[in-house]
C-alpha cells in the first residue's frame, strides 16, 4: 500500500508525464536544455484557476522548463503546502527563479525604510523556496511633485533597497507596467527603468523587461525595432525577460510581436539569462508551453 508521500509523487509524475505525452503527440521534441540560449520559466498565475500551484509546477516541469515564478501565492501556503511544493521542485529539478508580492512602491516619496522592512520579510519567505530574486513595481505617480523629482525618489529608495538585498544575496528586478493595464502607475517604460538602475549603481538592482507591457505602450503599429532599441548598451542591467503576445496576453505567435526577431535580438545583444512565459493559454497549456520553449531555441 502506498503512503501519502508516494501517492503524491506518483500523481506529480503522472501530470508531468501527461504534459510530455501531449507534446509528443503534437510532434514537439523537447530541446536540449544545455543548448538553449535562455533559462526558461513560467509565471504560475497564468495557469490559474485550472491548475493548483502543485499541479502547475508539474505541468511546467513536464513541458521542459527550468523554473517557475510566483506573485504572492506562497503567502497563503501552509507548512504542509510548502513541504509538498519543495518536494516537487526537488523531484523535477525545477527552481523558483523569481517572486513578487511587495506592496510598497519604489517610486513612493519617503518609502525607503518601509520598502526595506517589507523586503526583509519577503526575502525570508522567498528563502523557503530557495528563491533569490524579487520583482518590484514602482507604485503610483505622485502628481504633487515633478516627474524628475519622482525619478530621483526611485533612485534614492532603490539604493537603500539594493543595500538590503545585497546583504542577503538577493537581486531586485524592476518591472515597468503599461498605463493601459495600470493607469496610475509611475514606471511604464523600460527605457526609464534602465536609466534608474544605471543611476542606482548596485549589482543587486536589475531590470525586468516585459515585452507585452512595452508593446502596449508603443504607438499603434510599433514594431520590433522600438522593442529592441532599449536593449542596446543595457543588457548588463537586464535580469529577466517576460513573454506574452499582444493583444490578449496569449502565446507568442498569436499577436503582433515578432518574437523570433526578439529572441535573435536578445542573443545578438548577449543576453543569456532567465526568460519567463507569462501568457494565458487558450487551448492545451502543456502543448502551448512546450511550443513556446522550443521556439526560443529555434532562432
Amino acid at each position: 500500500m502506498m503512503n501519502r508521500r508516494q501517492f503524491g509523487e506518483r500523481m506529480a509524475c503522472g501530470l508531468a508525464g501527461l504534459a510530455s505525452a501531449a507534446c509528443a503527440r503534437r510532434g514537439l521534441a523537447t530541446p536540449d536544455k544545455a543548448a538553449r540560449p535562455f533559462r526558461l520559466s513560467v509565471m504560475l498565475w497564468t495557469l490559474r484557476p485550472k491548475y493548483a500551484a502543485e499541479q502547475a509546477i508539474d505541468l511546467v516541469a513536464g513541458a521542459g522548463y527550468d523554473g517557475f515564478e510566483l506573485v504572492d501565492e506562497d503567502k497563503k501556503w501552509s507548512a504542509a503546502d510548502m513541504t509538498r511544493v519543495r518536494g516537487r521542485m526537488a523531484h523535477f529539478g525545477i527552481v523558483c527563479d523569481a517572486i513578487s508580492g511587495i506592496d510598497t512602491g519604489f517610486a513612493e516619496p519617503g518609502a525607503a525604510e518601509r520598502l526595506a522592512g517589507e523586503l526583509n520579510g519577503r526575502m525570508m519567505q522567498a528563502e523557503r523556496l530557495g528563491c533569490r530574486r524579487i520583482i518590484l513595481l514602482s507604485g503610483k505617480r505622485d502628481n504633487s511633485i515633478s516627474r524628475e523629482k519622482q525619478h530621483a525618489v526611485c533612485i534614492e529608495n532603490l539604493q537603500r533597497a539594493g543595500d538590503v538585498a545585497a546583504k542577503r544575496g538577493f537581486t531586485l528586478l524592476l518591472e515597468p507596467i503599461d498605463a493601459l493595464e495600470n493607469p496610475p502607475i509611475y514606471l511604464t517604460r523600460v527605457e526609464e527603468a534602465f536609466e534608474i538602475v544605471r543611476a542606482v549603481r548596485q549589482p543587486s538592482v536589475q531590470v525586468l523587461y516585459d515585452f507585452y507591457h512595452q508593446q502596449r505602450g508603443l504607438p499603434q503599429g510599433g514594431g520590433v525595432v522600438p522593442l529592441l532599441g532599449p536593449l542596446r548598451g543595457n543588457v548588463d542591467l537586464l535580469g529577466l525577460v517576460h513573454v506574452a503576445d499582444v493583444p490578449g496576453r496569449h502565446a507568442p505567435g498569436t499577436g503582433v510581436i515578432d518574437y523570433a526577431a526578439i529572441y535573435r535580438g536578445l542573443r545578438r545583444e548577449g543576453y543569456r539569462g532567465w526568460m519567463a512565459m507569462e501568457f494565458l493559454p487558450t487551448g492545451d497549456a502543456a502543448a502551448e508551453l512546450h511550443k513556446a520553449a522550443a521556439e526560443t531555441a529555434a532562432v
